[in-house]
């Protein structure tokens, strides 16, 4: 006798829906009358007897599906957890978006079910019960499986035009999440990783699309308004529902070992600066190899060997008045880059005491260090504290007021767990932190205030 643990009675699975079991097992089991997994192993006696007109093939996958039949009801459980948080998703978007036969579509309907969340969660056994013919029952389970296994992607993969206005609005919102999500993954990589015309390239630059994460925030109008002609548009639209639909893995060398291969002999590298940003100012040297316009590996390599035959200086240039217009710019908006027609600028500090400005042109490098700026930009500089501050911290995340407490001043910062997690970042207590940022130690919230005393004695 077969010895396992009983099956779970709230769970119920039918031997048509049993993967393992091939079609000739499926049948012998139903021919007695058991049409669920629990019964299958309730009656797991009756299987164990050499059966007439049952071999011993069959028997071994029977016996193999009881065995390990709570491994399957656990399976059975994942798969149902995973459909049931995917409904969330396939909510109010209709069946209409596959193209099943009409057979196919007039039976769903008839039995209530016009979405795909809906849809989702029928088992193989449910659909074989509705009699819509192999035809349409193997559209269905087919679409079903892909949805489990692929998830979003693939109601994203099909045409929705046809589908009336709130579907086609469900689909765009979906995508428009997933799109903000992919941005962070390729931010910065240039759109050059893409094999578009000539044409589709001067546009896109001229509309300041230097990068990926811009280029996939485009829509189809979008893309159709930029007279890029049907060749560049489709290029572009290939490119952008590719990375939607595969991710980071679609691009082709998204290590960047295909971009301007030509770019170091137009570039060159400041050996000198390529060291300090890397060690004081934390750039990466993807980063930097996207700048330069080389592969990774390759900028890894010159940088070890040192070739100065391809050295040329990134500093001691001249500032001119449309790239201190440009700092001035940056300092107002409060961001750390900018990206034009002529060159692509970012501000990278070292969270201490220093700035360098990157100037990315087509054909050369321009870096200018703090000390290197005329003193007014450097006074405004420091005094918006971009030689220290980051992004976040620029944004205000670390706020606050500066409060006496028995005559002593104290900072309190408005949002303490921001505040906290910028002072983690820097690696730094939150009293460290607090004299970092303002120059005080950190006040308890649980004292009493002089303003609030102050004003209690007024009363």
């Amino acid at each position: 006798m077969l010895v396992i643990n009983s099956c779970k009675d709230d769970v119920i699975i039918y031997i048509t829906d049993l993967d393992s079991l091939s079609n000739r097992s499926k049948n012998a089991i139903q021919r007695v009358g058991i049409k669920t997994l629990n019964k299958l192993v309730e009656n797991q006696d009756f299987f164990t007897a050499n059966l007439s007109g049952i071999g011993n093939g069959i028997l071994n996958e029977i016996k193999q599906v009881i065995e390990h039949s709570d491994e399957i009801i656990k399976t059975y459980n994942i798969k149902r957890e995973k459909i049931l948080l995917l409904c969330d998703d396939m909510k109010d978007i209709p069946i209409e978006l596959f193209k099943f036969n009409s057979r196919a579509y007039n039976v769903l309907r008839k039995r209530g079910i016009y979405t795909i969340d809906k849809m989702i969660q029928l088992s193989k056994h449910d659909i074989e019960q509705f009699s819509i013919g192999p035809a349409g029952s193997e559209q269905i389970i087919e679409v079903i499986n892909g949805i489990i296994e692929n998830g979003i992607d693939y109601i994203l993969s099909h045409d929705n035009s046809d589908l009336p206005i709130d579907g086609q609005i469900k689909i765009y919102n979906i995508k428009r999440e997933k799109i903000l999500l992919l941005c962070d993954d390729v931010k910065d990589m240039p759109i050059e990783l893409f094999k578009f015309n000539s044409r589709a390239y001067n546009v896109l630059r001229k509309r300041g699309i230097y990068t990926i994460d811009k280029m996939l925030q485009l829509s189809k109008h979008d893309i159709e308004q930029f007279s890029i002609g049907p060749v560049g548009s489709k290029q572009i639209i290939e490119a952008i529902n590719g990375i939607i639909e595969n991710g980071i893995d679609y691009i082709p060398c998204h290590d960047n070992s295909d971009v301007h291969t030509d770019g170091q002999e137009k570039k060159g590298m400041d050996f000198f600066v390529i060291n300090r940003l890397t060690e004081e100012f934390k750039v990466s040297i993807s980063q930097i190899s996207i700048w330069i316009g080389i592969p990774k590996q390759k900028l890894l390599n010159l940088c070890k060997k040192k070739d100065y035959r391809r050295q040329n200086s990134w500093t001691k240039n001249t500032i001119n008045e449309y790239e201190k217009s440009i700092i001035q710019k940056l300092i107002e908006d409060k961001v750390y880059d900018y990206k034009g027609t002529e060159f692509v600028a970012y501000c990278i500090n070292n969270q201490k005491d220093n700035i360098i400005f990157v100037f990315v042109y087509e054909n050369k490098i321009k870096c200018y260090f703090l000390n290197e700026l005329d003193e007014g930009l450097q006074n405004a500089l420091k005094h918006a504290n971009y030689d220290r501050f980051t992004i976040s911290e620029q944004n205000g995340d670390s706020n606050g007021e500066v409060i006496n407490i028995l005559r002593k001043p104290y900072f309190f910062p408005n949002d303490l767990y921001k505040f906290s997690k910028n002072a983690n970042k820097r690696k730094m207590s939150n009293d460290e932190y607090s004299i970092f940022i303002s120059g005080y130690h950190l006040g308890d919230s649980r004292s009493v205030r002089d303003d609030r005393i102050i004003s209690f004695m007024e009363e």
